[in-house]
């Protein structure tokens, strides 16, 4: 019999902290909400995070969203560290993550944030990644990843 081990679902609940969400153009609420996406500091403006694009840097994975209508804002929650689950980009081809490699975040065919993909060598040089492949899904859509 063959014992596993997961790090999926790890959760550090001192590192999941609260930022405004900004949504992108053609971005909805449901959208965001059903993805859990992968996500980057947005400098526009302070404690701030949006969906990461294509080779963003990605600082953690939105855990919970709220859309506060009646306040002009949304909201979430951010998983900083743990072993955190982010869906590939369904088209990496070349640039599917194996275990050990370094993520980024991705843009699919049709625009939408928030996926990630294998980190090049100046990608990871110029200090865009730090989640590291600790697992890979059997369908190869999603992979379990650690902040170091």
């Amino acid at each position: 019999m063959a014992i596993k081990v997961s790090l999926r679902g790890l959760p550090l609940e001192d590192f999941h902290n609260t930022y405004l969400i900004k949504k992108g153009s053609g971005e909805t609420t449901a959208a965001i909400a059903q993805t859990n996406p992968a996500m980057t500091i947005d400098t526009a403006a302070a404690n701030q995070m949006k969906l990461a694009g294509a080779g963003d840097k990605i600082n953690g994975r939105l855990e919970v969203y709220e859309d506060r209508i009646n306040e002009g804002i949304t909201v979430g929650t951010i998983a900083r560290k743990g072993g955190v689950t982010f869906q590939v980009e369904p088209a990496v081809g070349a640039d599917m993550p194996a275990i050990g490699d370094y993520l980024v975040g991705d843009t699919d065919a049709g625009g939408v944030k928030g996926f990630v993909r294998k980190a090049s060598s100046a990608e990871i040089q110029a200090g865009k990644s730090n989640w590291q492949v600790m697992e890979v899904a059997a369908d190869n859509l999603s992979v379990v990843a650690m902040d170091f």
